[in-house]
């Protein structure tokens, strides 16, 4: 039988509407219906994190315009800055192409690697921030950090192969002051993500306490050791918070130290030699090698016995070790016994393990060691780097040399570059939540543990006016001394008003009128500073300040120096705030210059011996100290 063309498309479109028909009406349609969709995006892991429901937040840079290849340090990278409760408050963030940093058309420079550098100036703050943080500062505990690579299209390629690092740092100083009864950090660096170890998760029960003001660096570079081909690519960085309200499980604070290898590249002197084995005695003298030619700016520098030392080397072809001092670098790292409970690695290619070694007594001992694969095909690629995760806390004795040490087996018959980093995160025994931190909690932060009440915002919320030069005058002029009568002893203290006008006539009006009588001294951190608390915040028992002397108090500008030497005298402030000290002071113990230009120089204490005495003794049993009066 034929059919005209009228009839046949008629027919098609009774079958096609029979088919719709009988899809939409069979019973298993929807399971039908469900296999030919596109399937919904699989639920954020969680990472097997536990305590608590877990916050992750997203930061996505680029593009990265891999156009070459690049030795290590050599890659474009991107900084961005933010404060954590405005990143958690907005979930994601771009670092736009425009922060983007090519190596070769800026004169070789690349962001410093050693996580000293406290937050400099350089990156700018992330813009795109669409959520808002709570005026109330909130506690939140860190759990880990997640890199991933992203083509141009969306897709996370399946290797790490162009992740040189990824370098998460925060203001340590500051830190410190915000939790001023835990453990004393001594370096910016947080983590470093990088070939071979994308992802850092603190064990279960483990994090790091951080509050929603403080503020987070992150550096990005990007590596191609690997291809020719020309590629634009991204970095996806994820963030695992838990807020401390939301905590299910108990966590146990850490905190970190962060020791690097340094190797001599000038010469080594004989008297060096001696000197560093009489400094720690059965360990290896300090490596010596050859400055890496692609070593960032100021990545050389000058060690106590006068020899150049870098954190950049050069491997040449074959086996070598390379050991360097922990005690050297961090000098109270033993004063105390530390319980590790987790560690990273930063190395470059072809690196087989790194250590850190306790040696003393003529014996050594390895405290762990991490394992590391690279290959060498199609170009130079770190595969694994074994995180250190002890079932029980691996105990480091106090009075130990410790050192770290690092083998690199190069098969190329050319140099490499090379460097060692090992982030170690060690049990807070000294963590107590802060004041601002508890539920019925109206502290602001000043420098010190507060009460409900503090040098900048007064009992009712109220905060204090800014000093007013016209009106809160006559400005001091030259050196003015306070002795201190303390339950220790007494004191002198010389404060300076030519460097510090508007500071040094408040506090200087204060010692004079008693304002400072009753107060206690709020934290002690040996080796850094001993913080008289703000004038208003009295020991139990003591009579609370004057009605009319708390009307004087005024929040006293940045008077910025650069003279934070050791028994300089410095205002304490507000985390975020430069403009917010008022009365509480800290007592520098040793030379800071990370200080220098952050907070106000007003003095310094006096050396003379009645004074040296009375510090010495306020040291050894701070929290019971009290200022009895002044003149």
């Amino acid at each position: 039988m034929k059919f005209n063309r009228k009839t046949q498309w008629a027919l098609v479109l009774v079958i096609v509407a029979g088919l719709v028909l009988a899809f939409v009406s069979w019973p298993e349609s929807s399971q039908i219906r469900a296999f030919l969709s596109p399937k919904p995006a699989a639920p954020r892991s969680n990472e097997g994190i536990n305590e608590g429901p877990v916050i992750a937040c997203e930061v996505t840079v680029g593009t990265f315009d891999i156009h070459r290849k690049y030795r290590s340090m050599e890659g474009p990278w991107a900084v961005a800055k933010f404060k954590i409760g405005e990143l958690i408050a907005s979930g994601t963030a771009t670092v736009p192409d425009n922060h983007i940093h090519y190596v070769e058309y800026e004169n070789g420079s690349a962001p410093s690697m050693n996580g000293k550098s406290n937050l400099p100036p350089f990156g700018e703050e992330l813009s795109d921030l669409k959520g808002s943080m709570s005026d109330k500062r909130e506690l939140y505990w860190f759990k880990g950090l997640k890199v991933e690579v992203v083509d141009e299209h969306g897709n996370t390629l399946p290797t790490a192969e162009f992740i040189c690092h990824t370098n998460l740092d925060f203001p340590f100083v500051d830190h410190n002051m915000v939790f001023a009864e835990g453990e004393r950090w001594n370096n910016d660096r947080l983590i470093t993500i990088t070939q071979g170890q994308t992802k850092i998760i603190f064990p279960n029960g483990f994090a790091v306490p951080l509050a929603s003001d403080e503020s987070f660096r992150v550096t990005f570079q990007a590596a191609n050791r690997t291809s020719n081909e020309h590629r634009r690519l991204k970095h996806k960085a994820t963030f695992y918070f838990i807020k401390d309200s939301n905590l299910v499980y108990p966590v146990t604070a850490l905190y970190g130290r962060v020791p690097f290898a340094q190797v001599i590249v000038d010469r080594n002197f004989d008297d060096a030699k001696k000197e560093d084995l009489k400094r720690h005695p059965s360990c290896d003298v300090q490596a010596f090698a050859v400055n890496a030619p692609n070593n960032v700016t100021g990545g050389v520098s000058p060690d106590r016995s006068g020899r150049v030392i870098s954190g950049h080397w050069v491997v040449p072809p074959g086996l070598h070790t390379y050991k360097s001092s922990v005690n050297d670098l961090d000098p109270v790292f033993s004063q105390r016994d530390r319980k590790l409970r987790f560690a990273w690695t930063h190395i470059h290619p072809c690196c087989t393990d790194v250590s850190i070694t306790r040696c003393d007594g003529g014996s050594k001992q390895k405290m762990f060691t991490a394992k590391v694969r690279t290959k060498t095909q199609p170009g130079l690629e770190l595969v694994d780097i074994e995180l250190i995760k002890p079932k029980d806390a691996i105990v480091f004795p106090k009075n130990g040399n410790y050192e770290v040490e690092g083998t690199y087996n190069n098969p190329l018959p050319t140099a490499l570059d090379s460097m060692i980093a090992v982030g170690m995160f060690f049990e807070d025994t000294n963590f107590r939540r802060p004041t601002w931190a508890l539920p019925d909690s109206k502290a602001a932060y000043c420098g010190v543990v507060c009460n409900k009440e503090s040098s900048t915002v007064a009992a009712t919320g109220t905060t204090y006016p800014s000093f007013d030069k016209a009106k809160d005058g006559p400005l001091l002029k030259g050196e003015k001394t306070v002795v201190l009568n303390t339950n220790r002893g007494k004191m002198k203290l010389v404060f300076d008003a030519n460097v510090a006008p508007c500071s040094v006539t408040q506090l200087h009006r204060l010692f004079s009128h008693g304002g400072f009588n009753g107060t206690r001294f709020a934290a002690y951190q040996p080796g850094f500073l001993l913080q008289v608390a703000a004038a208003e915040d009295k020991a139990k028992g003591q009579t609370p300040m004057s009605s009319d002397l708390r009307k004087q108090l005024r929040r006293l500008p940045l008077e910025a120096s650069e003279h934070h030497r050791k028994y300089a005298i410095s205002i304490a402030r507000q985390v975020n705030d430069e403009n917010s000290g008022a009365s509480s002071i800290c007592l520098i113990l040793s030379e800071s210059p990370h200080l220098d230009r952050r907070y106000s120089v007003v003095g310094r204490i006096g050396e003379d011996s009645q004074t040296m005495k009375t510090l010495e003794s306020i040291c050894k049993d701070w929290q019971s100290a009290v200022i009895v009066s002044s003149y």
